[in-house]
């Protein structure tokens, strides 16, 4: 789930250029109105769902085996670049037999550091 987009812009009134009558005036308000209304509704519903995702977060990272193979990204968290948090056995098969969880967290963009490479 990325960043919420905000639809800013206005259709201008069809014709040529001219001095709006209150009804158009009026309707552009209401249409510019309805517009922050919709913003802030997508922005308060994505603020909940990054609140929840941290809330999950700081769970996983008390009790990663409660949370296995769980996975948190930085774009869910509402932070910039990549990145992610998952709840992984230590050493693979022999640590999710024994219980042994734990949190890795990701260095980062491995497909945009090998397309820089390849670049070069």
């Amino acid at each position: 789930m990325g960043r919420v987009e905000v639809p800013y812009r206005v259709a201008a009134p069809a014709g040529p250029p001219r001095v709006l009558g209150l009804a158009e005036l009026e309707r552009t308000r209401d249409e510019l109105a309805a517009r922050v209304a919709e913003a802030r509704r997508a922005l308060a519903e994505r603020a909940a769902a990054e609140r929840e995702k941290r809330r999950l977060l700081e769970r996983m990272l008390a009790a990663p085996a409660d949370f296995k193979w769980v996975r948190v990204g930085r774009d869910e968290l509402g932070l910039p670049g990549c990145g992610h948090w998952h709840s992984r056995p230590r050493l693979g098969l022999l640590g999710m037999l024994m219980g042994w969880w734990r949190v890795k967290v990701s260095s980062g963009c491995p497909r945009a550091g090998r397309l820089a490479a390849v670049e070069r």
